[in-house]
């Protein structure tokens, strides 16, 4: 069955991705896959070099980014009464020239108007520029799967009413993702009850931020460096000490290392969601015929 990975980080995932660019592409190449998207976190720095390799490598690129978005107003920096979190995520793909273009004003708003410790939008920032773009749910962290993970379908369900009255039903789709996290289990039901309920699509996906199985220590590594976080990797028999020495436990415990999630392997899901990857995949994946001149070159 074909697979194409629509929600993946590069390098420029700061501290977070360890994807890079040529190395990514070649390696999707290999897989035998058509297209790729690459979602960073808040920003769209990948897109010129992973247009230009794409393309390089016959390769279709989806430009897009995963979006912090915040409950409230991008403006306040305390968290929404009531909300489960103070941000959540949100991956947004242009399916045409108009939707690339609209990625950039809400990336841009992100960091000149939303920015506190992340670069934030909100809603109304995405009502004013949602045309020609493609929503996916997101990961753990996205706001229907924060609901669910509270155990609140009732708000899980308004949140995805919301976005699918927005982007459209066709351009919105419920995501799910198997990562061996006991809270996926819940949050893949949950979702499938709300393709049910609201006539949904739902498209499986992986958080894919490195390459290849042996790549993960190192990973695991590079975040421990961005959080400040001690990990229990061991490399050579060499436990990877915590940045501060604050931070060292007297006691012997440990800190549980972040997970990271693996490109080569797209995890094996049952046919009735992902009829999706023959075809709106394939069908839209997407027509993202975006021209070097919108970045400043000339035409493609």
């Amino acid at each position: 069955m074909a697979f194409v990975h629509l929600h993946t980080h590069s390098e420029y995932s700061l501290l977070d991705g360890a994807n890079r660019i040529v190395d990514l592409v070649r390696h999707v190449k290999t897989l035998g896959m058509d297209s790729l998207a690459v979602t960073d976190h808040g920003n769209l720095h990948a897109a010129w070099a992973f247009y230009d390799q794409a393309k390089s490598q016959k390769l279709r690129p989806i430009l897009g980014f995963e979006a912090y978005l915040a409950f409230g107003s991008r403006r306040q920096q305390q968290k929404a009464a009531g909300a489960p979190a103070p941000y959540s995520h949100l991956v947004l793909l242009a399916k045409n020239r108009v939707g690339y273009q609209n990625l950039i004003k809400l990336s841009s708003i992100g960091y000149t108007e939303g920015f506190y410790r992340r670069p934030r939008i909100d809603k109304e920032v995405l009502a004013e520029h949602h045309e020609g773009i493609v929503c996916l749910a997101a990961c753990l962290s996205g706001e229907i799967a924060l609901w669910l993970r509270q155990g609140n379908y009732e708000e899980a369900r308004r949140s995805a009413a919301w976005f699918a009255q927005l982007f459209g039903k066709d351009d919105f789709w419920l995501e799910i993702q198997k990562h061996g996290i006991a809270e996926e289990n819940i949050v893949t039901e949950g979702m499938l009850r709300l393709s049910q309920d609201l006539g949904l699509g739902v498209v499986a996906t992986n958080d894919a931020h490195y390459l290849r199985r042996e790549d993960a220590e190192a990973h695991d590594v590079l975040l421990a460096i961005g959080t400040e976080t001690i990990t229990l990797a061991i490399l050579e028999d060499v436990l990877v000490l915590p940045l501060r020495s604050e931070k060292l436990l007297s006691d012997g415990g440990s800190y549980p290392a972040l997970a990271g999630f693996l490109l080569s392997v797209p995890w094996a899901a049952t046919s009735r969601f992902l009829s999706y990857i023959d075809g709106r995949t394939r069908q839209d994946a997407w027509d993202v015929q975006v021209r070097i001149m919108a970045l400043g070159g000339g035409a493609a």
